[in-house]
């Protein structure tokens, strides 16, 4: 047992306090402020520090037989999902619990209303909001060249990154429905500009020519 020793000082200002641990260190205690020497900063222990190390061990070790014993489609899913009696403190499994007891909103569950109905007027729901879920389908603007939604769009927007051989050679049987992409050929915008403009001046030099021969057919006549 520790032996407390007091000692009132004969200014009255201070108190001090010391706590007599071994026979040759003392932890003094200040009227504001608690200082340790450095021997019983990194030689102080309780008895009941290794009890509680075991403890642990046992139940890290108890958790992981559990999980063990499982069979193997449930180990994989095995705390994968927040545990929704958990987050009302309703439930009572503890550790052997087969949902998470942590908020991690990644791995909250999806919400029923945003699934159902594209929406949840819940501001605060905890409950996970996914968009990648709600593209069951193909949408059918976005085939066609052009959707106004953008990446805001719920339905799936694919970008089909391998070339069609069938179409490069003539012909694809598949059409539309082909899985791969039918590229277009595309000119390069000067190409166009300068072909544009080669255009333009061929008109200009004809309307040229037209209306000369005009002025010289109009004195002979």
């Amino acid at each position: 047992m520790y032996s407390i020793l007091i000692k009132k000082l004969i200014d009255d200002t201070w108190l001090h306090l010391e706590v007599k641990l071994t026979s040759s260190v003392y932890i003094s205690k200040n009227f504001d402020m608690w200082f340790f020497s450095p021997y019983l900063q990194h030689n102080l222990h309780f008895d009941f520090e290794p009890a509680i190390r075991e403890i642990d061990e046992n139940e890290e070790r108890c958790h992981q037989q559990y999980i063990d014993n499982l069979p193997k489609d449930e180990q994989e899913k095995f705390q994968k999902k927040v545990c929704l009696h958990w987050i009302r403190t309703l439930c009572n499994k503890g550790d052997h619990c087969k949902f998470l007891h942590e908020y991690d909103r990644d791995k909250m569950p999806k919400c029923f209303f945003w699934l159902k109905f594209h929406s949840c007027s819940n501001f605060d729901c905890m409950y996970r909001h996914d968009r990648v879920e709600l593209k069951d389908n193909k949408c059918p603007f976005y085939v066609r060249g052009f959707c106004k939604h953008g990446s805001g769009c719920r339905r799936k927007h694919v970008l089909k990154d391998s070339i069609c051989l069938n179409y490069l050679a003539g012909f694809c049987p598949d059409g539309p429905n082909c899985i791969f992409a039918h590229a277009k050929w595309v000119e390069d915008e000067s190409k166009i500009f300068a072909k544009m403009q080669q255009d333009s001046n061929k008109e200009k030099e004809g309307e040229e020519k037209k209306e000369k021969e005009g002025e010289e057919e109009a004195p002979n006549q």
